[in-house]
């Protein structure tokens, strides 16, 4: 269904600097000719800040060298920002992104907006905050629809982690889902127990759901593919699409972020984790 690039890792941590130990949980969009990069990077310390890269092909990438989005002193975002999402709107670029308070260590949903992807205007106001979990949540996947956009998002802390979804018009107003779009499983030691960082995109009819997958210690790893025809429903488990392996993610693979191509051809941009240092790789294939 789905084939690793033969180059894989397709971004690399820089040797030193800012980006040393992760460039990784990567949104990707198509942009005039070029490709276009959002990227989580972090060095030694526990901040993680957003680094951008260019590309021709989608393959080869070039890093914009600074970070393009960090976090703001005295504000909600303060400590740290990471997981990107990504997309183009009325020739702009637009944002969502992860942020933590420097205080209490709580994660919400941030948003920003830009003209050519580097420098950004960040709300000053997270755009969404979960009070029904109690250290806060990660956005993950995106689809914009006709009349709304959707946002999945897991939960941080409280394991086992599940995958929910959410709808706005406008990133100030949310419909919440009342229980997990992608659920918990029932045996913690079974690869399915876990669900986190998703993606989704609509195709033939379908809402396709990418996610990373993993028994409650994570020694069980993959990244899962799901379809449904609505967001209510249950959604029809495809199987694994991406496993780990001894070359560069032996130990975790997650952040599907899925770029519709041509056609039914679709790429999947994802993260892997070896010791420590996590990398973004590339997979193609379709989903049926």
């Amino acid at each position: 269904m789905f084939t690793d690039y033969s180059e894989n890792p397709i971004l690399r941590p820089s040797k030193d600097g800012w980006d040393c130990k992760s460039a990784s949980f990567a949104s990707v969009i198509p942009a005039e000719g070029w490709w276009v990069m959002l990227y989580s990077g972090k060095s030694h310390t526990v901040a993680w800040k957003i680094g951008a890269a260019v590309s021709r092909d989608g393959v080869k990438w070039f890093k914009h060298g600074p970070p393009v989005l960090e976090g703001t002193k005295y504000l909600w975002d303060s400590w740290s920002v990471h997981a990107p999402v990504l997309w183009r709107e009325n020739g702009n670029y637009r944002v969502l992104y992860t942020g933590i308070d420097e205080d209490a260590g709580c994660h919400a949903i941030g948003c920003a907006e830009s003209i050519n992807a580097h420098s950004w205007n960040k709300r000053l106001t997270p755009a969404l905050y979960e009070k029904r979990h109690s250290r806060g949540i990660e956005a993950w996947g995106f689809l914009k629809r006709e009349k709304d956009y959707i946002v999945l998002y897991n939960q941080l802390i409280e394991r086992p982690r599940e995958i929910y979804a959410a709808s706005t018009t406008d990133f100030i107003h949310w419909t919440l889902a009342e229980t997990p779009l992608l659920p918990r499983g029932d045996d913690p030691d079974k690869i399915d127990y876990m669900k986190y960082c998703a993606d989704i995109v609509m195709h033939n009819g379908w809402y396709y759901i990418t996610s990373a997958m993993s028994s409650y210690s994570y020694d069980v790893n993959a990244i899962g593919l799901w379809r449904v025809n609505r967001l209510d429903e249950d959604p029809e488990f495809l199987g694994e699409i991406i496993q780990r392996d001894r070359a560069w993610k032996p130990n975790e693979v997650d952040t599907p972020r899925i770029v519709q191509m041509n056609g039914d051809w679709v790429r999947i941009y994802y993260s892997g984790r070896k010791s420590g240092i996590w990398c973004t790789g590339l997979a193609e294939g379709t989903f049926e």
